[in-house]
């Protein structure tokens, strides 16, 4: 039987935004906020911290100043879809740090069925997994987390009902998939909807679509880490690439000879270890 799910949406949302304070100010007062935004303590490096607040809660802060170029904001919980509204409505860029993205259902037996598919693909994708609950008490309620805390993506499945000892939904089950995007995933997970977020993984992919028949699109693969030599070496290829190919038809296309040249200018600069002296 297909499970009927309620529409995803942000849990969490944390992200450094490419504009200037005094713009996030402006807009999160008006959709964020019902009284003026207050002055906390500021985190993360910056020099300074404004919370905005609604029906006397905190629904969002902002952080800026500091060692950072840009500002950083962050919400949670019932008030993480309205700051990814707002900086995504205004078509504000910014880098998601991390985004949480849940989807809820009452279907009959759901938990039963989303465990055994998510436990059956942390064993086939040796991701680690944690179950809590109390074995005394079944009607307290389960957790089931696949993935590390120090994973770039983490889920979550929640006996909803139980935990909340809500006698009107006994089947609420809910699943939460943690984002933390690393590098260019960043500006993707900006743009991308909630169900392409919940498949930010291989293996939660083929969850959406093996269990909750959900297709999503996958987010870009991760380029490989430049070294510090190749970092290196492409600088002196931009800065000193022109006067490399003079010297190479100064020695009439010979590249062994024109190697050896430069070698030999680093050897006498005694710029070479030991190791490489005398190779050329």
């Amino acid at each position: 039987m297909k499970m009927a799910l309620e529409s995803p949406r942000f849990d969490w949302y944390q992200a450094t935004v490419l504009t200037s304070p005094d713009e996030l100010i402006y807009r999160g007062s008006r959709m964020l906020a019902d009284e003026p935004p207050r002055s906390i303590s500021p985190r993360l490096g910056f020099d300074r911290g404004l919370e905005f607040r609604k029906g006397g809660t905190r629904s969002a802060v902002l952080y800026h100043g500091g060692i950072h170029d840009n500002p950083h904001m962050m919400a949670s919980g019932e008030d993480a879809p309205a700051l990814a509204g707002l900086l995504r409505g205004a078509g504000l860029p910014h880098r998601v740090s991390r985004a949480d993205v849940c989807v809820d259902t009452d279907t009959p037996k759901s938990y039963k069925r989303m465990y055994s598919a998510l436990r059956s693909l942390a064993r086939e994708s040796k991701l680690t997994a944690t179950l809590m609950c109390n074995p005394d008490d079944a009607q307290a309620g389960a957790t089931y987390y696949v993935g590390s805390q120090a994973s770039e993506v983490r889920a979550r499945l929640y006996e909803k009902g139980k935990q909340m000892q809500d006698a009107l939904r006994p089947d609420w089950v809910r699943y939460e998939v943690q984002v933390r995007p690393q590098r260019e995933r960043k500006s993707w997970t900006a743009t991308a909807s909630e169900w392409d977020i919940l498949g930010s993984a291989q293996w939660s992919r083929r969850f959406a679509a093996e269990t909750l028949s959900v297709s999503t699109v996958a987010p870009p693969k991760r380029q490989p880490r430049v070294s510090d030599l190749e970092r290196s070496v492409r600088a002196a290829g931009v800065q000193y690439g022109r006067r490399h190919m003079e010297l190479l038809e100064r020695h009439g296309g010979d590249l062994a000879a024109c190697m050896a040249e430069i070698v030999a200018r680093a050897e006498n600069r005694g710029l070479l270890p030991d190791s490489v002296e005398g190779v050329i």
